[in-house]
């Protein structure tokens, strides 16, 4: 009898707690797109970015089993096949891709791919928080949740009109949010699930006319983009692979110069070129000595991608670029600004084909959407001044 007492009562709780999760997902399915995120709705899978760190362990094959860095041109770079495209890639996408590539040279390979380190899931804060700077997405957040991790507003802060520019496509997509408005329990639809790269700005405060001025010129912006080849550049660190040639094989640093040495090729420039041209010309060079030499570049560390802030900033500096990064992005890495900075004449110093460039951008219009192709994307070697 005790026993028929207990199997009634445990089916009467696995029930209940079945219902309890058909009642979860049905309200999770409810609610409006940019509150369940993309996370929430794909959670089960994770989504490789740039700046990740992966390690690829091919069985049986030492030589092709490595730790890689997802480059910011999205590639990652493997003995054999060379450039591989991981950015956008489940961890299980990426395997397959990497398995069906290497079933050229290997006979049945297993892959298997792991995430060590998640640094791509980022968002950068800036504006009038306590803690300005680049924040790591623990899982799915919210504004709400990553204001309080920036350490919440300063006194100067407009409450009211938060801002989050988002790239989609090329484009910048713009949120207005009234925080106020969240925390009264109106509007809970504006507490959008932030993604990877976004940028949360909080200005000063507005008299009422010049916000509502500022509202009307919100028009999206396109910035061009060249992202999708990494360059190579003096500092960054190479691990040259020639296929079963260990004596050929090794980690380099490109010198200031641009130039590496290697065995049997002696100089080679480097810099200018991406890991593929690179690949090709020792590739050439080495067929003097090596009948069909199979040979393949890796970026170890991408050191030559940096820029320097200077000026009226709270953390001056130098800023290695990991990824595509714009100018609202570089400033809260750079902690923000300080009482004193003119935003609207920040200066960009730029070498071009050995000249000088000179670029000044007004960053309040910037911000506000008047004039969104202010938002350029950085290139290596950039000095960015605020006066």
């Amino acid at each position: 009898m005790k026993k028929l007492w207990g199997l009634a009562i445990a089916i009467s709780l696995s029930l209940s707690v079945m219902g309890l999760s058909a009642e979860a997902q049905n309200t999770q399915e409810s609610l409006p797109k940019e509150i369940q995120g993309e996370v929430s709705r794909d959670s089960d899978r994770y989504v490789i970015g740039s700046e990740d760190v992966l390690y690829i362990h091919v069985w049986k094959e030492e030589a092709l089993t490595r730790e890689v860095v997802v480059r910011s041109d999205g590639k990652i770079s493997l003995p054999l096949i060379d450039e591989v495209r991981a950015e956008g890639l489940t961890p299980l996408q990426l395997k397959q891709k990497l398995t069906g590539l290497l079933k050229e040279f290997i006979g049945s390979p297993t892959v298997s791919v792991t995430v060590v380190q998640a640094n791509s899931s980022k968002v950068f804060v800036t504006g009038e928080v306590k803690t300005p700077g680049a924040v790591h997405l623990r899982g799915q957040m919210t504004v709400v949740q990553i204001i309080s991790l920036a350490g919440g507003f300063t006194d100067l802060a407009d409450q009211k009109r938060v801002t989050v520019i988002r790239k989609e496509g090329g484009m910048d997509k713009r949120f207005e949010i009234n925080y106020r408005d969240i925390v009264a329990g109106k509007n809970m639809e504006s507490n959008i699930f932030l993604k990877p790269g976004d940028t949360l700005i909080v200005l000063q405060g507005h008299p009422e006319e010049v916000r509502e001025e500022i509202l009307q010129k919100q028009p999206g912006g396109e910035v061009a983009a060249d992202s999708d080849r990494y360059v190579i550049g003096p500092e960054d660190v190479l691990y040259i692979h020639v296929w079963r040639e260990e004596s050929l094989t090794r980690t380099v640093p490109v010198r200031i110069d641009g130039n590496i040495s290697l065995p049997l090729v002696n100089e080679i420039r480097a810099g200018g070129l991406t890991p593929l041209q690179l690949r090709e010309a020792l590739t050439k060079k080495l067929k003097t000595y090596i009948e069909s030499p199979i040979v393949s570049v890796t970026v170890i560390e991408a050191n030559s991608y940096k820029v320097y802030v200077s000026g009226e900033v709270r953390a001056p500096g130098v800023y290695r670029l990991r990824s595509e990064t714009t100018l609202l992005q570089v400033i809260p890495m750079a902690g923000g600004f300080t009482e004193w900075a003119n935003q609207k004449k920040i200066l960009i110093l730029r070498k071009e084909n050995g000249k000088e460039k000179r670029i000044t951008v007004n960053y309040k219009k910037a911000v506000s959407g008047e004039e969104p192709s202010s938002n350029i994307i950085l290139k290596a070697g950039d000095t960015v001044i605020v006066p």
